[in-house]
């Protein structure tokens, strides 16, 4: 009779593992679903938010292009304007030296030795 006691223990303690693995495995289950759910409405958001980014990026590109005309252009003309008047300058100057008289000049270009 002994031995009967010991088999209905072991097969109780196996049928309660069994019992309890397989209540887990339920809990494991369900909270795998709510996951899935939960990725699913995260993956839906993300969609609608990425098909919006087309348009925003295109928008970004309008933008900057507008702020280039307003602002970078005009300072690209300007830049373009102010070297011509500094070629003019220059050219001016270069002339202006050419038309002075031979002696004042030969006198800055002399070496300090024989002044």
């Amino acid at each position: 009779m002994g031995l009967v006691i010991v088999v209905i223990l072991i097969n109780g303690s196996l049928a309660f593992a069994c019992l309890y693995g397989a209540w887990r495995l339920w809990q494991w289950r369900s909270d795998l679903v709510q996951l899935r759910g939960t990725i699913g409405d995260a993956e839906q958001q993300l969609q609608q938010a990425l098909a919006k980014a087309p348009l925003v990026l295109l928008q970004g590109q309008l933008e900057l292009v507008t702020v280039r005309q307003r602002y970078v252009l005009p300072w690209q003309v300007r830049l373009q304007q102010t070297r011509r008047a500094i070629a003019l300058v220059s050219f001016a100057l270069s002339l202006w030296r050419r038309s002075q008289p031979r002696s004042r000049r030969s006198k800055r270009n002399r070496p300090k030795a024989q002044r």
